[in-house]
């Protein structure tokens, strides 16, 4: 198996709060996980943490002005950012675009079915992970997994980017990011 490094996962800090006390809106009638991300009209974003991207504790992807202005200028297609209405400068962040990772080679760990909406309570990823594509000729780009990763309302998807874009991200300045590997 080759070990080269063909794109990055893209990660931050955890913030100190969740973006839902309690139960989230838009859940499993059964088991209470959330069905889609919905963002709180009234999240205060911590001022404590500082970086361009950043998880609540509820993992969802919060990122800066400076973070999204870097995306316009790049261009990059698929992104949604939606403005934190009582935190302005900060957005939930993510892509459309879907980078297939190698389920085979992951040894994913799935937990706790759902019967009623066919979710798992734990979706755990053994690392390193691995490209499902194998010839990946491209090296600017923002994606995500299809599947989100963690335990029960605390999942979501890793923010695959290109080997490229994280030395772009570099040289914008942008603060807060880790990086790890993803192999072909």
């Amino acid at each position: 198996m080759d070990h080269i490094v063909v794109a990055k996962i893209l990660d931050g800090s955890t913030d100190d709060s969740f973006m839902h006390e309690g139960i989230a809106p838009c859940t499993c009638p059964e088991c209470h996980l959330p069905l889609k991300k919905v963002i709180n009209p009234e999240y205060l974003i911590s001022l404590r943490k500082t970086g361009d991207i950043r998880y609540t504790r509820d993992r969802y992807c919060l990122v800066s002005e400076n973070f999204r202005i870097f995306c316009i200028q790049n261009e990059y297609p698929g992104l949604i950012f939606i403005p934190l209405v009582s935190s302005a400068g900060y957005y939930y962040f993510e892509s459309q675009k879907i980078y297939p990772i190698n389920m085979e080679l992951q040894g994913i760990e799935l937990s706790d079915p759902c019967l009623t909406c066919c979710s798992y309570r734990k979706v755990k990823i053994a690392y390193p992970v691995y490209s499902k594509t194998r010839d990946n000729i491209q090296h600017d780009f923002i994606c995500q997994t299809e599947m989100e990763f963690g335990i029960n309302e605390k999942k979501s998807p890793l923010i695959i980017i290109g080997v490229d874009t994280a030395k772009k991200m570099i040289d914008f300045g942008l603060r807060g990011l880790s990086f790890h590997d993803v192999y072909k």
